[in-house]
């Protein structure tokens, strides 16, 4: 085939009016598997008035990401997201994106967080004290609850310095709150105006403005200090841009923090919520983790170089990213027409990248449908595309906190399985609730039993 042919990109228009909104809503992983297995690695599909372009080739995912990355921004799907962060790393573009991301990547070496591994052991050991009540009471616990609180209160120890129960609380309530008003709107057809006193839109309005009172008093406070302490908000604040050698003011403090604050829970909480159900549904990986973290962890703290020797818990992790994503998809808009292996990319056409999709691609994983954590074995590292497993995105736009997140998830699975089994309760119902980040659609109740 000549290099100049232009090939046509496979369309399923779907209902003439809503395209494939309704399937999209309720089983969008089945649909995009169907459609990929029908159209190939390059289809085209309309969801209400929008025409979606997804991919599913490795090298077409590179090319958008980071080949000509440039050429693509974040698509109309991240607008609600803007609404709430503002100008922050997920939803900035262009050379404010790139000034912000080389400016607040510092924070995110591996040296500057080694030392908030032991806020994430305090932090876990508080949880102990809940869960050790419901163990002893033999009472269910809510996982998702339990995960979001426990990863809120760590990201607001390491930025803030903060670590009171009741501030983590209000925290968790307004983000909650947040985030589903932005999912609703996402998915909604007709966006009633933000301005407009609906039941949804006041709810959204005053979990935002405490999360907005709450953030800036901090940054006013802090910058008022002589002795600021060692965390993030701190080193957020006394950062500088090399060329101009100014550091960000008190509005684009409260976007990359909301950012980090909401970022940083949800995706990681929902990462451990998705491993326990996984734990449970496969009892001997699960056995096979608690033989590690015994052998390796000798009591109810863990440190980091106990981490370091906790390859299967690693493998464990990787492997629940891989069979749920917290983080499902990644969309895009160019900016100019592209050309993708002989396929149009139209300027202004939504491209999306679906990682659930990937990463169960059958032409690149054996027995996709198997949790199998040996399959992340290091071993076997070099079998795995880094463009088809894509837990934290890839190219530049890769997730700045992805070690921070990667530590958290160890150390309070670590913790916790050595001193817990969990169970799901038989009579919960499991579905996904794709929004921001791959939530349960329903509570996730399960028993403890306590091991040790």
């Amino acid at each position: 085939m000549s290099p100049l042919t232009i090939k046509q990109i496979p369309f399923d228009r779907g209902h003439p009016i809503t395209g494939h909104l309704k399937e999209f809503i309720n089983d969008r992983f089945t649909m995009q598997m169907r459609m990929m297995k029908k159209m190939g690695p390059i289809y085209s599909f309309n969801v209400g008035k929008y025409k979606v372009t997804y991919l599913s080739k490795p090298e077409y995912i590179r090319h958008i990401l980071q080949e000509n990355y440039k050429n693509y921004k974040k698509n109309v799907f991240y607008d609600e997201l803007k609404i709430i962060l503002g100008q922050g790393l997920v939803t900035s573009e262009g050379e404010f994106w790139r000034k912000q991301r080389k400016m607040i990547q510092p924070a995110f070496h591996h040296k500057q967080i080694e030392h908030f591994s032991q806020l994430m052991v305090l932090a876990t050991k508080k949880m102990m004290t809940k869960w050790d009540e419901s163990a002893s009471q033999k009472t269910p616990i809510n996982i998702d609850e339990d995960m979001k609180s426990l990863t809120m209160e760590i990201v607001a120890q390491c930025l803030f310095s903060h670590d009171t129960a009741a501030f983590a609380k209000a925290a968790t309530n307004s983000v909650n709150v947040v985030l589903d008003w932005s999912k609703s709107r996402m998915e909604s057809l007709v966006k009633s105006p933000q301005w407009l006193p609906t039941q949804s839109n006041r709810e959204y309005n005053k979990a935002f403005n405490a999360l907005k009172n709450i953030v800036m008093g901090i940054i006013q406070e802090r910058r008022e200090m002589l002795n600021r302490p060692d965390d993030l908000l701190t080193t957020m604040i006394e950062m500088t841009d090399e060329d101009s050698n100014e550091g960000m003011n008190d509005h684009q403090l409260f976007d990359e923090i909301l950012t980090l604050f909401m970022a940083g829970h949800e995706t990681t909480a929902h990462t451990l919520v998705w491993t326990w159900f996984l734990l449970s549904k496969n009892p001997h990986v699960r056995n096979k983790l608690s033989d590690e973290v015994d052998f390796i962890i000798s009591n109810a703290d863990v440190s980091l170089a106990q981490i370091g020797q906790l390859s299967y818990t690693k493998m464990v992790l990787q492997e629940s990213m891989r069979y749920i994503p917290a983080v499902w998809g990644i969309g895009r808009e160019a900016l100019t027409d592209d050309m993708i292996d002989g396929f149009t990319i139209p300027k202004g056409a939504t491209v999306g990248v679906s990682i659930y999709q990937m990463h169960h691609h059958p032409e690149y994983w054996e027995n996709p449908e198997g949790f199998e954590p040996e399959r992340f074995n290091p071993n076997n590292e070099s079998k795995i595309n880094k463009w088809v497993y894509m837990p934290f995105g890839g190219g530049p736009r890769a997730c700045v906190g992805n070690a921070f997140a990667m530590m958290e998830s160890q150390i309070i699975l670590a913790m916790l399985s050595k001193r817990y089994t969990l169970n799901l309760r038989a009579d919960i119902p499991i579905e996904f609730d794709p929004g921001i980040t791959l939530r349960p659609k329903y509570e996730f109740f399960m028993d403890i039993k306590k091991r040790i």
